[in-house]
C-alpha cells in the first residue's frame, strides 16, 4: 500500500487544512489533546500563574499549525526518531509525540516549564511508563545549546521563532543539531505593522521573506512558494471546538466572512495582489527537508564566502 505523504520544503496555506491528510492529522491531535487537558485540569497540572492558553489546539490558528507539523513527523513514527521541540510551554504537543513513540527533548528558556512539566508527568495517566521515559524537559536557549552535533531527526518550532531575537543564530544552531536528512518544521506569525503581542513580535512580511532566504541559504534547499492568494493565508481568528464534518473550517460562511474582512479593509485590486497590504494577521508554515551531506557542505561553504 502506497502511503500518501504531504510534500516537504513547502510554504503552506490555510486552505491546506481542507486536505484529507490535514483533517485526519487534526483528528489524531484533538483526541489526545482533549484527554490531556481534561487530565491536567483534574490533577491540577496547570499552575495558577500559568500565563498561556490551556487549549492550544483550538486557539487562533494552532489547529492548522500543529496539524502541519504532525503531518511532517508522521513518516517517522515507529522509527524511534529523536525530536527537539522548542518552547513547548505546558502544551499537549511534546506529550503527544512521546505517546507516538518519539524520543522527545523539550527545551524552553522559561525555567518554570521544566518543574511544572515534570510534576505533571508524574501524575498523568494518558502516557504509559515507557512514553514518560521518552520525554525529557530541559531549560535552555536554542541559540546556544549544549547538545553534541547531529543528534536529532527533527526539530519542531511552532510559533516560537518570532520570540527569538537572534534568528540567525537560532537557525544556525538548529542546523548543527540536525542529523543528515533531518527536518526543521517551523511555523511563525506574520503581521503588517509588526506590533508586539505580549512577548512576541510577529515578523513583517518583508522579514518573513528574509527568514525564508535564511533557511534556504542555511539548509541548501529551495522552498516551494507557488501562488498563494492573500485570502488563502488569512485566518479568521479563534476557532470554536465544533467543526463541520469533513472540513476543518467552521461553516460554509467562512469564505463570506473572509470576503467581508477584505471589503472592510479598503478592498482594491492593488490590495488583493499585494499580501503585504493585508491589515490582519497571517501565519506561514515551513518545513525544511535537509539536503544530502554533499549539498550541506556546499551550502556552508557558500555562507562562509
Amino acid at each position: 500500500m502506497i502511503k500518501i505523504k504531504f510534500p516537504d520544503n513547502k510554504i503552506t496555506a490555510v486552505s491546506d487544512g481542507e486536505n484529507k491528510l490535514f483533517i485526519r492529522a487534526f483528528s489524531e491531535l484533538e483526541k489526545f489533546s482533549n484527554k490531556y487537558i481534561q487530565e491536567m485540569l483534574k490533577i491540577g497540572g496547570y499552575p495558577a500563574v500559568y500565563p498561556w492558553p490551556v487549549d492550544n489546539l483550538h486557539n487562533w490558528s494552532r489547529w492548522w499549525e500543529y496539524s502541519f507539523v504532525w503531518l511532517h513527523l508522521k513518516p517517522l513514527v515507529g522509527k524511534g526518531a529523536t525530536v527537539l521541540d522548542i518552547g513547548p510551554g505546558l502544551t499537549f504537543w511534546p506529550f503527544f509525540l512521546a505517546d507516538k513513540g518519539f524520543e522527545v527533548t523539550a527545551i524552553d528558556v522559561d525555567s518554570r516549564i521544566k518543574s511544572w512539566a515534570e510534576s505533571a508527568l508524574e501524575k498523568l495517566t494518558c502516557l504509559d511508563s515507557s512514553a514518560k521515559r521518552r520525554l525529557k524537559f530541559i531549560t535552555g536557549d536554542i541559540t546556544k545549546t549544549k547538545f553534541p552535533g547531529r543528534v536529532f531527526e527533527a526539530v519542531t518550532n511552532i510559533s516560537v521563532i518570532e520570540h527569538i531575537n537572534d534568528k540567525y543564530q537560532a537557525i544556525k544552531e538548529i542546523y548543527r543539531l540536525l542529523k543528515p536528512e533531518g527536518k526543521l518544521i517551523n511555523t511563525l506569525d506574520i503581521s503588517v505593522d509588526g506590533k508586539p503581542i505580549g512577548d512576541s513580535r510577529p515578523l513583517l512580511t518583508e522579514e518573513s521573506y528574509e527568514f525564508v532566504r535564511l533557511l534556504e541559504n542555511t539548509f541548501g534547499s529551495k522552498l516551494q512558494f507557488g501562488f498563494v492568494h492573500p485570502m488563502d493565508i488569512v485566518t479568521p481568528g479563534r476557532y470554536p471546538r465544533e467543526y463541520t464534518v469533513g472540513s476543518l473550517y467552521v461553516s460554509k460562511l467562512h469564505s463570506i466572512r473572509q470576503i467581508w474582512k477584505l471589503l472592510a479593509s479598503r478592498l482594491s485590486l492593488k490590495f488583493i495582489l499585494n499580501p503585504s497590504r493585508l491589515d490582519m494577521w497571517t501565519v506561514m508554515g515551513i518545513a525544511v527537508q535537509k539536503s544530502s551531506i554533499r549539498r550541506q557542505r556546499s551550502a556552508v561553504k557558500s555562507l562562509l564566502k
